[in-house]
């Protein structure tokens, strides 16, 4: 039985490689994000436990190493955290850059399918026009053989 071979196969398969590999990057860089997130959080919560200490440090008599120490913590934390929202605003860019990148090359994939789908259906459409030929002339063929021979 005849085989369909796609002119364009391989553009297609290359066209895939190139959207996988655009998954890939998005994926790293939303990774990136979600680690710096995570750290972020974890600043947050280290200044929220700073500060439970502090209130612990104006408790009865003052503990005025602690509350100078707070303030230091406190001021190291605060531009930690801003660093860290600095940095997820600045890959923000580079993650709307790269899923623009994936649906292109999202769209340029599903192009090449829909004329690989297209072409397989009309291949089809053909090789049972053929398998329908043949089957009627090998019935003429047989109706002319049992008249010539009656």
């Amino acid at each position: 039985m005849p085989r369909f071979r796609f002119r364009f196969q391989k553009l297609l398969e290359e066209r895939r490689r190139a959207e996988q590999q655009a998954q890939r990057e998005l994926a790293e860089l939303l990774g990136r994000r979600d680690q710096l997130h995570a750290r972020l959080v974890d600043t947050q919560q280290r200044i929220s436990q700073s500060k439970t200490g502090l209130r612990d440090a104006l408790v009865g008599t003052l503990d005025l190493p602690a509350v100078t120490q707070f303030g230091r913590h406190s001021n190291h934390m605060l531009a930690a955290g801003q660093g860290i929202v600095r940095q997820i605003a600045a890959a923000e860019p580079h993650i709307n850059a790269a899923r623009l990148r994936l649906n292109h090359a999202i769209q340029r994939r599903k192009a090449l399918e829909l004329l690989h789908d297209r072409e397989l259906t009309e291949w089809k459409r053909n090789l049972n026009r053929r398998e329908t030929n043949a089957l009627d002339e090998a019935a003429n063929q047989m109706t002319l053989s049992r008249r010539a021979t009656a």
